[in-house]
């Protein structure tokens, strides 16, 4: 659905006049709907916006010159990035009233913005797919408890619901949530999601209804919300971004009044923070600041917001910083940032402060690591030893959110980091088998699911340390017992090796290095990439050995294991080509066998993966009994 249709299709708030300049929140006066959108002008007159109720469109540039004021939008949906168009027009004398053009593409509607009251709320939720995973976040606007506007758009991928659209309704009574939303293009699509909130667990869980120009669909879905803000906060934000960006540019002291008298972020202190400062000024002239997006606002955390997706008030933003050297010499990048709760937390989080919303840090000591949930040697090669993250099967078709390893029988689930819980729930199917929930820092939540016998006295609530015991692992229905482990920073499920500690990295290599599975021809690594397109195909290329100088595999679909191969000669030229079964065995060489479409001889193969190295050994005659004489290969990546 283009962009500027979901600007205009959402429905209007109240409107109310209060003279000035740009800054302030504005409301279009368009008979097909509004956009709300809060603008704050910057020193040199560039401008700053958030636009309300979509998450998937911002403000990535603007200028405010006299009465002229125009802007240039950005985006995202679940189909990638989108150019949603730009606005011109110009303010008029009173400062109430913007009258313009919003233009994208071929196609330009007139537009008036006027000034429109701050009270209303804004509220993000994310609603998951219960089938596969896919995540869709709606944002929603409200007046005095009421449903006034609002959007949605994909999380990764278009799979759920639609790639983005508008809200059209949603109604809550009591517990029950009805949801409408509308997509349009070369087929309209129209949902209709009806669930109810459990205060317990914090999530909104129901079904839904999909209508398109072919046919109707149904299916189930689970959410929650991540918090909220509101118009005065939205505002109190913009003027935090543009004071650190002006301060930041003018190289003024006063960048510290951006930051809270107790800034603390991975260690760095608000004295190491401004010295870091000084020092970028002192080495830098002509510094300029581009702010290029500010797409989300949280400043509210409530008691209904889930632990899943929840964390402390934050800013979802990005910018650039440039710079001449004082020595001479080109502009260069000085810094370059993507919020975030895990790799830029610095000037992600925010909080009050005299009156004003400051950047104050994650409040950590040191940089996020963790162990991994078992003692090393307490780990099993069997059935997989471990199963890695975002690999694709029938029950993962957006990708593995996870790692799960397997158990010795007798090894207890440890908590792989400090933290608290903050859910702990049974399982849905499976009454004796639950899901723990730690906060190991604000947004860093590590999940542990199919946990039995729980530690008696652990609770919502309850302090943890690493290495501390959660519970067993659950039996399943594999030879050894396992778990799901997991990190997740608000939506986003992270590959969590990427933040083990030294020891934590040396007990889940051991493990990986026996490991097999069924996906590891095509996706061997421990953090494999999430929502990839089938059919998938991963290439090899030797580095040592006789055999082909390339080998392809391929696999159809996330449904099923049916493997083809490509050899190739050294000059790139295919060799032959046919049908791959292998049978992968846990913590020993596996077989293989490679069988040529043109009916020749079929290989009788050993073969052996570690992450991005592989050995293979075949014969047409007689299996090799070992490895000793493999070629090896090396993925490209």
């Amino acid at each position: 659905m283009p962009a500027l249709q979901i600007l205009l299709l959402l429905a209007p708030l109240s409107q109310g006049a209060s003279p000035g300049s740009v800054d302030g929140i504005w409301g279009s006066s368009s008979a097909g709907g509004t956009v709300i959108i809060a603008l704050k002008e910057r020193a040199d007159g560039r401008l700053l916006g958030y636009i309300v109720g979509e998450s998937g469109v911002w403000v990535r540039s603007g200028l405010v010159s006299g009465s002229a004021v125009t802007f240039t939008l950005g985006g995202e949906d679940g189909g990638g990035p989108i150019s949603p168009g730009s606005f011109a027009g110009s303010l008029s004398s009173s400062g109430t009233k913007i009258t313009g053009t919003l233009s994208e593409g071929s196609t330009s509607i007139s537009l008036t913005l006027r000034k429109v009251k701050k009270n209303f709320r804004e509220e993000p939720w994310v609603f998951f797919d219960s089938d596969t995973g896919s995540k869709t976040r709606f944002t929603r606007a409200t007046k005095a408890g009421l449903f006034q506007m609002g959007g949605f758009v994909g999380l990764g991928n278009c799979d759920f619901l639609a790639c983005g659209g508008v809200l059209s309704s949603w109604a809550e009574i009591g517990t029950s949530h009805l949801i409408t939303t509308n997509s349009f293009g070369g087929c309209s699509i129209t949902a209709f999601l009806s669930g109810n909130f459990d205060p317990a667990s914090k999530f909104l869980a129901g079904t839904w209804t999909l209508t398109d120009c072919t046919s109707t669909s149904t299916g189930s879905f689970i959410g929650g919300k991540e918090g909220a803000t509101t118009g005065i906060h939205i505002l109190a934000v913009l003027d935090l971004v543009r004071d650190f960006a002006d301060d930041f540019e003018a190289e003024s002291s006063s960048i510290s009044d951006t930051l809270h008298s107790n800034f603390l972020d991975n260690g760095t202190t608000r004295a190491d923070f401004l010295s870091k400062m000084n020092t970028m000024f002192s080495g830098w002239n002509g510094i300029r600041v581009d702010v290029e997006r500010i797409n989300q606002i949280i400043t509210i955390i409530e008691s209904d917001v889930t632990p899943w997706l929840g964390m402390d008030p934050h800013l979802d933003w990005s910018f650039t910083v440039y710079g001449t050297p004082v020595t001479g010499g080109a502009e260069e990048v000085l810094l370059s940032l993507e919020g975030d709760s895990l790799d830029d937390s610095d000037l992600f989080f925010i909080s009050p402060e005299k009156g004003r919303a400051v950047f104050i840090g994650n409040g950590q000591s040191d940089s996020f690591e963790m162990g991994m949930p078992l003692l090393s040697g307490m780990g099993s090669t069997s059935p997989n030893g471990i199963w890695p993250f975002g690999i694709h099967d029938t029950n993962h078709p957006g990708g593995h959110p996870g790692i799960d390893p397997d158990y010795k029988t007798g090894a207890k689930v440890l908590s792989s980091t400090d933290g608290t819980i903050v859910a702990l729930d049974v399982s849905s199917s499976i009454a004796t088998e639950w899901t723990i929930l730690v906060q190991a820092r604000p947004g860093v939540v590590v999940q542990y699911e199919h946990v039995m016998n729980v530690t008696t006295g652990l609770a919502v609530g309850s302090v943890v340390t690493e290495g501390q015991t959660l519970g067993d692992p659950s039996p399943g229905s594999g030879t050894n017992p396992g778990i799901h482990w997991g990190l997740i920073t608000g939506w986003e499920s992270r590959c969590p090796t990427d933040w083990l500690h030294s020891s934590g990295k040396a007990n889940f290599d051991t493990l990986f290095a026996t490991a097999a599975y069924h996906e590891e021809l095509c996706e061997p690594l421990e953090c494999n990439e999430m929502n990839i397109s089938f059919p998938l195909t991963t290439g090899w290329d030797l580095t040592s050995g006789s055999l082909a100088a390339r080998i392809e595999f391929a696999r159809d679909s996330a449904a099923d294991y049916d493997y083809d191969y490509v050899l190739y000669d050294s000059t790139g030229t295919i060799t032959e080509s046919g049908a791959a079964n292998w049978s992968p065995i846990a913590g020993s060489d596996s077989q293989i066998d490679l069988t040529p479409s043109s009916g020749g001889a079929t290989k009788l193969g050993l073969v052996d993966i570690i992450g991005a190295t592989l050995q293979i050994d075949w014969d047409t005659t007689s299996r090799p009994t070992n490895l000793s004489g493999a070629s090896v290969y090396t993925l490209d990546i």
